[in-house]
């Protein structure tokens, strides 16, 4: 079901490194290293809320403002037939200390469904452990 990703592991590291100081967070200003980054990303805690995402992942869910997103859960944005691919991916990523990927549906705060193909990373930011998504759509 997942494919390890090679190298990516660092990439994704760093990218969190990166941001995690300046991206969207609760109570702050959408983050100018997430916003240069024009990524369809976002970084979860381990209980799947949103602690930072790109303003084009924000567009892509349906939301003009990232700052809206924050603190939400992003299993709310997958659809039910994806959550287990997330937690899975999660799980696999975390044990292997990697990355794995897998295709995802989501579910757009319009209710439109999007295929996409999604890399989860194990990251640590600041405050423990995490998990950083990076998606395509396909």
């Amino acid at each position: 079901m997942f494919a390890g990703a090679d190298g990516a592991e660092a990439d994704g590291k760093s990218l969190v490194n990166q941001y995690s100081d300046t991206a969207a967070t609760p109570g702050g200003p959408a983050g100018s290293k997430v916003d240069a980054a024009a990524l369809l990303t976002c970084v979860v805690d381990m209980q799947s809320q949103i602690l930072a995402l790109s303003p084009m992942f924000a567009t892509m869910l349906g939301s003009s403002d990232p700052n809206a997103l924050l603190g939400r859960t992003l299993l709310d944005f997958v659809h039910p037939s994806s959550v287990a691919i997330i937690d899975t991916g999660s799980a696999f990523s975390a044990v292997h200390d990697g990355a794995a990927s897998s295709e995802v549906r989501l579910v757009r705060l319009d209710g439109q469904e999007l295929c996409t193909r999604c890399v989860i990373q194990a990251v640590e930011v600041v405050s423990g452990p995490a998990r950083h998504l990076t998606f395509v759509v396909v």
